[in-house]
């Protein structure tokens, strides 16, 4: 049984705007630290799942530090992070060797209302940066391989 158990995701992500949309599917806790975006921890909630949105800025296009933190009470556990420009209404999920896009994404709601496709890491898709990887063209294709 999984109780009062917490997360803690430090990394680096590679941003291709200046101004972006963050969003958060998560389940009872989440805080977020990226560019200027600080949520703090007043994105405590007592139902769940919720999905919450904010805009920031990170002023160029680059390779930034990013905290997620995470908590669980009681039950299943969900913490999907979403990030976009702010001038448009498209998201994406990050990944190492790129990020899931969706073209028309409901920022309110946060539900994509066309399908995911994958795009491999590039100057103008978000992805994590790993120390000694290389991205690959597919999710999980980079080197070396676990």
């Amino acid at each position: 049984r999984w109780l009062d158990w917490a997360v803690r995701f430090t990394g680096r992500l590679y941003v291709p705007w200046e101004t972006i949309r963050v969003g958060v599917w998560q389940d009872e806790g989440v805080y977020l630290k990226l560019c200027n975006i600080d949520t703090g921890p007043s994105r405590w909630f007592s139902t769940a799942p919720i999905f919450f949105a904010t805009s920031g800025t990170c002023g160029a296009p680059g390779v930034y530090d990013i905290e997620v933190g995470f908590y669980e009470t009681w039950g299943e556990a969900v913490v999907i992070f979403i990030i976009g420009p702010e001038d448009r209404n498209e998201a994406y999920i990050p990944t190492i060797d790129g990020a899931w896009h969706c073209p028309n994404f409901n920022w309110r709601t946060g539900y994509c209302n066309t399908a995911w496709s994958f795009r491999p890491a590039s100057p103008s898709v978000p992805h994590f940066r790993g120390t000694n990887y290389t991205p690959g063209s597919t999710d999980g294709g980079g080197t070396p391989r676990p």
